[in-house]
């Protein structure tokens, strides 16, 4: 995530034992990789632009990483108001800008990081992500009914908002 020009202002990311290395002890989560990346949020000012079209596109960059997230939340707030994006194969999809007294809509975007409605699918889970002692290249596991392949790389990324065609190579 480090050559991104423009970074998260918040993510929210899987737990690792001994947390993440900061680079030179400064506040930066350039050594989070993507595939440990659950959900952003992206902050504007009063008067900036939406963070609608930034969230989204990061949306679009975690779920290419991670062949096991199909779906995806991420959020666009400013002072006035916010926006729940949910990003699928189908493409992305936004709430309407809700003010924040509706807590409820709130809360619902974070009960839905954890137990999302029946109709959004955030995990495939005949492919998981095995957990390396480094930061190096994310290794797979995927399972199919011919067997489980261990330790796969991916080759190929496909369009995360299409077929989502993900090509492993098993090291």
């Amino acid at each position: 995530m480090e050559c991104l020009e423009d970074k998260h202002d918040i993510v929210g990311v899987i737990d690792r034992p001994g947390g993440y290395p900061r680079n030179g002890g400064n506040n930066t989560y350039s050594n989070i990789p993507y595939h440990r990346v659950e959900t952003v949020v992206e902050a504007k000012a009063m008067d900036g632009g939406d963070g609608r079209a930034q969230a989204t596109r990061y949306a679009y960059k975690i779920q290419q990483a991670r062949p096991d997230r199909p779906g995806l939340y991420v959020l666009s707030i400013k002072p006035q108001h916010f926006q729940v994006v949910f990003s699928s194969p189908i493409g992305p999809v936004a709430s309407e800008h809700t003010l924040w007294t509706d807590l409820n809509s709130l809360c619902a975007y974070v009960y839905s990081l954890y137990n999302p409605p029946s109709d959004h699918t955030l995990y495939d889970r005949t492919i998981t992500w095995t957990e390396r002692t480094d930061l190096s290249i994310p290794r797979w596991t995927v399972q199919t009914e011919n067997g489980c392949y261990i330790d796969a790389r991916i080759t190929f990324l496909g369009d995360p908002w299409a077929r989502r065609t993900t090509v492993f190579h098993v090291v």
